[in-house]
């Protein structure tokens, strides 16, 4: 299944473009035939049947990856990554001259493409560490847990009382 911003379907030639799409719930399908694909062993009458979600609400796309994705364990750092507080605090950091990195190398990817700005390496923060780091000391009560070490820091049924604090 894939969720995504915008589908615009082919009729008749069996092809979909999608924007900004995410794999929920088949990533492994799609190695599987990506290795057949590269060795050369993809058969040209081979049809997966698909779902598309498409919609902008962040907040749905996180509940759908969360409920549908059955066979892979999601950290909680993906939900707080996708979480619209999280996002809107990376709009507001952008506007302050910082880059809040949500996931791994989101800031490669985009500088890549040319979707954002180049930043210097001390103004681009990294979701996870900030959090830990605004945890210890400014959170006192959680502060041992922030030190110890983030997995039990992001917990979800912490995670929202950290981050409701936060501001840029």
């Amino acid at each position: 299944m894939f969720i995504c911003n915008s589908c615009n379907n082919g009729t008749g030639n069996q092809k979909v473009s999608l924007k900004s799409a995410s794999i929920v719930n088949g990533c492994q399908t799609i190695v599987t035939l990506k290795e057949a694909y590269d060795e050369n062993t993809l058969k040209d009458d081979v049809f997966i049947p698909i779902r598309i979600i498409e919609t902008c609400d962040f907040d749905l796309r996180a509940k759908i990856t969360e409920y549908l994705n059955s066979q892979s364990e999601i950290k909680d750092s993906y939900f707080l990554a996708n979480n619209s507080f999280v996002r809107s605090l990376q709009e507001e950091l952008l506007e302050d001259g910082f880059f809040l990195e949500r996931l791994a190398n989101e800031y490669s990817y985009k500088r890549n493409l040319g979707k954002i700005a180049e930043y210097p390496k001390d103004k681009i923060l990294n979701l996870e560490k900030t959090i830990q780091i605004y945890v210890a000391f400014y959170q006192n009560e959680y502060a041992a847990i922030a030190k110890r070490g983030k997995n039990e820091l992001f917990n979800r049924e912490l995670v929202d009382e950290f981050i409701a604090s936060i501001t840029t």
